[in-house]
C-alpha cells in the first residue's frame, strides 16, 4: 500500500518534469523559426540592396541617354525584336506631356505582339498601376504586379539576349518619371537582367492581372458591401465589365466552395 501510495505522490512530479520538457522543446522550436524569419528578412534586403547596387554600378560604367532618346531607344528595341522583351516599369499613367510617345510604344507592343514576340511587364502592386497594365495586356502583353518594385524602384527592358534598357528617375527617386537612362548591349548583362526579372515572375508573390483585381474589388466590397461595380471601376479607372468578371468568377468559387 505504501509503494502504491509513493508511485501516486510521484505523478505531479513526473508531470511537471514532463511538462517544464516540453516548455523547453518548444522554446527551442520557437527560437529556430526565429532565427529562420531573421536570416529570410536579412537575405531578402540583401538582394534589394545587390539589385539597386547593380542598377548603380551599370548607370555609372554607361553614357546616360537623354529622356527623348531612352523613349526612342525603348521604341526602336520594341520593333527591332524578334524573340521578347520583358520589362519591370513603374505603370504610371501618362503626364499630358508623355501622352503621345506612350501610345508609340503600346503601338509598338501591339504590332510586334501581332508577329509573334512575347511581352511580359512587372509593375508594383499597387492600384493606380491597373490601368497602364490593362493597356498593355490590350495589346497583346503579359502583365504581372509584384511589391519588391515599390521597394527597388527598378525599371529596365531587357530585348531578345542582347541589351538592355534602363530607366533612370528625376529627382526625389522612387516614383518620379524616368528623366534619362542607359542602353547597353550586352549579352552578358542582359543575362543578369533577365535572371532578376525571371525570379520575380515567377515568385508565388508575383500577382497576375485577375488575381490583384479580385483582392482589391474584395477589399472594398469588405468594407462597403453595397458598393457597385460601376464605382469600384471608376476609381481604378478601368472597364466596369473587369469588376464584375472578377467578381463572378469570385462568387463561383465560394458556392463551389460552399456546395
Amino acid at each position: 500500500m505504501s509503494q502504491i501510495m509513493g508511485l501516486v505522490s510521484s505523478i505531479p512530479l513526473l508531470f511537471s518534469f514532463n511538462l517544464a520538457y516540453l516548455q523547453v522543446a518548444l522554446l527551442a522550436v520557437e527560437i529556430a523559426l526565429l532565427g529562420a524569419t531573421l536570416l529570410l528578412i536579412m537575405a531578402t534586403r540583401r538582394e534589394i540592396r545587390a539589385r539597386d547596387l547593380l542598377l548603380q554600378h551599370v548607370s555609372m560604367a554607361t553614357d546616360a541617354i537623354s529622356r527623348q532618346e531612352y523613349f526612342d531607344a525603348v521604341i526602336s528595341a520594341i520593333q527591332a525584336s524578334t524573340k521578347y522583351v520583358y520589362a519591370m516599369v513603374t505603370g504610371t499613367t501618362p503626364t499630358p506631356d508623355d501622352a503621345d510617345v506612350v501610345k508609340l510604344i503600346l503601338d509598338s507592343v501591339g504590332h510586334a505582339s501581332s508577329r509573334g514576340i512575347t511581352f511580359r511587364y512587372l509593375l508594383p502592386d499597387s492600384p493606380d498601376r491597373l490601368e497602364m497594365a490593362k493597356l498593355y495586356m490590350q495589346k497583346g502583353a503579359e502583365v504581372k504586379f509584384h511589391p519588391d518594385i515599390i521597394v527597388n524602384d527598378a525599371r529596365f527592358m531587357i530585348m531578345d539576349d542582347s541589351s538592355v534598357i534602363i530607366g533612370v528617375p528625376g529627382s526625389g527617386g522612387k516614383g518620379r518619371p524616368t528623366r534619362n537612362g542607359h542602353h547597353i548591349g550586352s549579352e552578358s548583362i542582359a543575362h543578369v537582367f533577365k535572371e532578376m526579372f525571371d525570379m520575380q515572375w515567377e515568385s508565388s508573390d508575383a500577382k497576375t492581372y485577375s488575381q490583384f483585381l479580385s483582392e482589391l474589388v474584395a477589399k472594398a466590397r469588405q468594407f462597403n458591401p453595397d458598393v457597385s461595380s460601376a464605382v469600384i471601376a471608376k476609381n481604378l479607372k478601368i472597364d466596369k465589365e473587369d469588376v464584375e468578371s472578377v467578381y463572378l468568377k469570385h462568387t463561383e468559387r465560394k458556392f463551389k466552395t460552399t456546395a
